[in-house]
């Protein structure tokens, strides 16, 4: 077997048969199950395989990635055959792909997204004699042209075939009017705007391939223009007017349609960069107008004239069939951030004038009341709100006038700071009426003072006793109108004029609850036991008199209490030392009843409802004839609907009165019984 020759897989040398022929190096194939043979177009000298015929990797429809490293790591050619693309991965900066000769055609794209560079040759896209041509670089008689037959092209180097124009713009140099620049090797390089003594329009024009542009004299209207048209004069972006052509000076104008690539559109923008000066120090403004520049006048006027300003805003006359959200004549996006005070529009001295409405954080003037649109704030959705800053020491003020007295403020609202006292003030009919101090005292009247209050409300009547408190409600109609108004529901008003006092009134109209006025008192604890002088109560009333300036007790028979009814009769009296006085002195008669029985009939009640603590029953008990049906026909206790009973207490006294009676009459007529039996009992003893 030569030397370096290699078995196939599964041929071993003790059953492998070695055909004829074959030279080193040269890699067995299989003839059959025990025949090798060497293959004279497959070599391999244990570092480098030879194949000397054709290779084929897979077939068609399965084929097989091959990949070829180089000596540099990460450097590598691979065919991919699942993405069907040759992928050569080289150094940057060195030659992944050289082709030394012969041409390179691509049928389809060639896409580059880095440089094209052509070294001592050419790069054509066309070079028919109708079409535009692109030369660059020395090859034949080319140096470098960019042509378009008879029209625009520029050409250096004078061996080129253009007539030997070392730089032409515009072939057609006939025309007037055009601009044209010749080379020397054709006469003196000139620039022709027109003829003046024609008075033609002249003007560069800029020839785009899809938009065209000029700058130059349009001689119809008189003014220098810039515009966007390949004709003077039309679609005009800037025309300067020299002195008494126009009511302008410059006009900026022109018509444009926005090209969609961004969310806004824009007449005119003007985008500056200014670098300021050191001494710079007064302002540094992105655009200056008026009189600052110069130091002369802006304006000089010809005679009268209504409004004279630096700048002269109109409405943008918006014509539309989509919905604007929001349209101004002046909009400013945002302030600045970068000063110590940054401010969107700042006017450092004189008056502003707005003689519509003004809107602050509101978008819309529509839906507010006429009359109280001038000055709107906020925006319905936030916290608003608006700040007057003055001084530590100073008052602020919102004032209210009149044409009649512009000066003489009817109405105001003023607050003052530090030593004017820390008080919010309203004033009404030129006159001061309400005063909120910051301690919380709110005086009504002109009051501004009360040492006896530090939290609360005074009101000061003046010389007025009707009504000082009302409390009113639209769903109160009430028919006692001669006291007060139909929906006043509750009042207080002074008792006497002069002297004073505390009327308090409540006004109801008939319902379900039979009250007017309900006083309810709710302690957050048990309520007092204490049954003597000391004792509290969950409802108090404390009845006093003047005593040097304070006040005192009542004396003993003085009234301290009185229920009255109708306001002149008195129903019910207590007095300085308790004693309770009734004005009802009707007799009422219980002589149908036994009133011992029925004062015993209650208090077998009593005792069946609240327990029968403290009540001790009596054989006689079982002769108690009465019940509730002969308590409530008396009048001691009510029959309700709902509810217990209530005990009359007049009715009670009345019967223990005759309780009282029946039993003294009982005991007369037991004492003349006893009487008599004495005398009969004498009268039988004498006789013994």
């Amino acid at each position: 077997m030569p030397s370096g020759t290699f078995l196939p897989p599964g041929i071993t040398t003790s059953n492998v048969k070695i055909s004829t022929g074959g030279s080193d190096n040269q890699v067995l194939t299989a003839v059959d199950g025990e025949t090798a043979q060497g293959e004279a177009n497959l070599t391999f000298d244990g570092s480098t395989l030879t194949v000397t015929g054709a290779v084929t990797v897979g077939s068609a429809g399965s084929g097989h990635d091959v990949q070829f490293f180089s000596s540099t790591s990460g450097d590598h050619m691979l065919w991919d055959a699942s993405e069907e693309k040759l992928v050569i991965v080289g150094t940057d900066g060195a030659n992944a792909l050289e082709v030394t000769d012969g041409n390179v055609a691509i049928t389809d794209d060639l896409t580059v997204t880095g440089n094209i560079s052509a070294q001592s040759g050419r790069f054509v896209t066309s070079s028919t004699g109708t079409s535009a041509q692109v030369l660059i670089g020395a090859h034949g008689t080319y140096n470098a042209v960019i042509n378009a037959p008879e029209s625009v092209y520029i050409n250096i180097d004078s061996n080129n075939g253009q007539s030997d124009r070392e730089f032409t713009i515009a072939h057609d140099a006939d025309a007037d009017g055009s601009v044209k620049l010749f080379s020397v090797n054709e006469s003196a390089i000139a620039t022709l705007f027109g003829t003046a003594s024609s008075g033609s329009d002249t003007a560069l024009v800029f020839d785009g391939e899809a938009k065209d542009y000029h700058i130059g004299l349009h001689d119809t209207g008189d003014n220098f223009v810039i515009g966007a048209s390949s004709t003077v004069g039309t679609n005009p972006f800037l025309r300067v007017f020299a002195s008494g052509v126009q009511p302008y000076q410059m006009l900026v104008g022109g018509t444009g349609t926005s090209s969609g690539a961004s969310t806004y559109a824009v007449g005119v923008a003007f985008l500056p960069i200014v670098t300021s000066h050191s001494g710079d120090s007064a302002n540094v403004s992105l655009v200056s107008m008026g009189s600052q520049i110069s130091g002369a006048n802006s304006l000089v006027t010809g005679g009268n004239t209504s409004v004279a300003a630096t700048l002269y805003l109109k409405e943008p006359d918006i014509s539309t069939s989509h919905t604007i959200t929001s349209a101004a004549t002046l909009y400013i996006e945002d302030a600045p951030t970068e000063a110590t005070n940054d401010y969107a529009l700042w006017v450092d001295t004189g008056a502003s004038r707005f003689d519509g409405i003004v809107l602050i954080g509101q978008g819309t003037d529509t839906g507010f009341a006429t009359g109280a649109d001038n000055l709107i704030v906020g925006d319905g959705s936030n916290h608003e709100g608006m700040t007057i800053f003055t001084g530590n020491n100073s008052i602020g003020s919102i004032s209210f006038a009149d044409a009649a007295d512009p000066d003489g403020y009817s109405g105001y609202i003023q607050y003052g700071h530090g030593t004017q006292g820390e008080k919010l003030h309203f004033g009404a009919g030129g006159g001061l009426e309400m005063t909120l101090t910051s301690a919380g005292i709110l005086f009504l009247g002109g009051e501004t003072a009360n040492a006896n209050m530090t939290t609360g409300l005074t009101i000061n009547q003046g010389g007025a006793g009707d009504e000082i408190l009302a409390f009113k409600s639209s769903d109160v109609s009430h028919s006692l109108t001669s006291e007060t108004e139909a929906d006043t529901f509750a009042m207080f008003k002074k008792l006497q004029d002069g002297t004073g006092g505390l009327n308090i009134n409540g006004f109801k109209e008939s319902g379900e609850v039979d009250a007017a006025v309900v006083v309810t008192a709710m302690l957050s604890e048990a309520a007092d036991t204490t049954n003597s002088t000391s004792g509290r109560a969950v409802i108090e009333m404390d009845a006093r008199i003047n005593s040097s300036g304070s006040g005192a007790a009542v004396a003993n028979d003085g009234n301290i209490f009185a229920v009255r009814n109708g306001g002149n009769t008195t129903r019910l009296l207590v007095e300085g030392n308790g004693d309770l006085h009734g004005s009802d002195t009707s007799i009422a008669s219980f002589d149908t009843y036994d009133d011992a029985q029925l004062i015993r009939a209650l208090e077998q009640r009593r005792s069946t409802s609240e327990g029968s603590k403290g009540f001790i029953k009596s054989k006689w008990d079982d002769f108690v004839k009465y019940g509730k049906e002969e308590l409530v026909r008396a009048g001691v206790i009510s029959d309700p609907v709902e509810g217990d009973p209530m005990l009359n207490i007049s009715q009670l006294l009345r019967l223990h009165n005759g309780a009282i009676w029946q039993g003294y009459t009982r005991e007369m007529e037991l004492q003349e019984r006893v009487h008599e039996l004495e005398t009969r009992l004498l009268a039988l003893e004498g006789g013994k």
